[in-house]
């Protein structure tokens, strides 16, 4: 957000400061009762600093014509401040959009790189008794591990390791048999 919008929001004035004073500012200190434009421009500034023009609703004499509020009000500031805080907001949409994308990225690739412990249950469910032992003590190590998701890359790393230790042992053991 910027500053002149934390300014408008604290202290209920628009500020044109065509000289960058108010981005100095880091924070935006709070409303002192009583205080004048003088001392709050020194509090806020260190200085009595001049060309800072404020914008702030009141309600002219009746009398007052329109061409004087046209030249005294600042309309091209105000137009100008306003465009700026519609990019300031179009900019926070993007911010918005961009933290929204990076996150559901986030969450696909989980989705993508994890199976949920639940699927390797169903695994062993839906064989109906199928499974030989070994594959089912297999899956319930990663049931029983205390994770909701397990990475798949490990499961699978795990399962090839395994079946070639497994197919290793049978070679070796036909071959002794065959001797």
């Amino acid at each position: 957000m910027s500053i002149n919008f934390r300014i408008l929001k604290r202290h209920g004035v628009l500020v044109e400061d065509k000289d960058g004073f108010t981005e100095s500012l880091r924070s935006v200190p709070n409303r002192k009762a009583s205080e004048t434009f003088r001392q709050w421009k020194i509090r806020l500034f260190g200085e009595d600093i001049k060309g800072l023009s404020i914008y702030a609703p009141f309600e002219p004499a009746p009398q007052t014509k329109m061409s004087t509020l046209f030249n005294e009000c600042g309309s091209d500031y105000l137009i100008s401040a306003l465009k700026n805080y519609r990019m300031l907001a179009e900019g926070e949409a993007e911010s918005a959009f961009e933290s929204a994308l990076e996150a559901s990225t986030e969450e696909l690739t989980k989705k993508l790189t994890t199976v949920p412990t639940d699927v390797l249950q169903e695994i062993i469910d839906e064989s109906e008794g199928s499974l030989q032992s070994s594959a089912v003590e297999f899956l319930k190590r990663y049931i029983n591990g205390g994770k909701n998701n397990i990475n798949t890359k490990e499961v699978l790393t795990d399962l090839v390791k395994s079946y070639s230790d497994v197919v290793q042992k049978y070679r070796s053991l036909k071959q002794q048999t065959t001797l």
